[in-house]
């Protein structure tokens, strides 16, 4: 847990960074979801292979509980730190 929220707390630093490089907010969220999307994926199959097999009746709850509210939440995340924290690097481009 204490992994975690290291991670948690030096995500700014990252962020920051792609921010820098010229990504917008819905660019920044892609490249997180997608890559911690990519990593689990990889991850699961090396380690637990039978814990990807899902019934096909739950993917309506993965999809709505998973994959939308983990993006909504990213997304959401990072126009609060845009709007709030870093206002120059929202404004910079408009």
């Amino acid at each position: 847990m204490a992994a975690g929220a290291v991670l948690w707390g030096i995500i700014g630093i990252f962020v920051q960074g792609l921010y820098n490089f010229g990504f917008t907010p819905g660019q920044v969220v892609t490249i997180r979801v997608t890559g911690a999307g990519l990593f689990l994926l990889v991850y699961t199959t090396a380690v637990h292979r039978p814990s990807l097999k899902i019934n096909p009746r739950d993917i309506k709850y993965f999809i709505g509980t998973g994959i939308l509210s983990i993006v909504f939440l990213t997304a959401l995340y990072h126009r609060t730190y845009l709007y709030r924290i870093q206002p120059r690097i929202y404004y910079r481009d408009n």
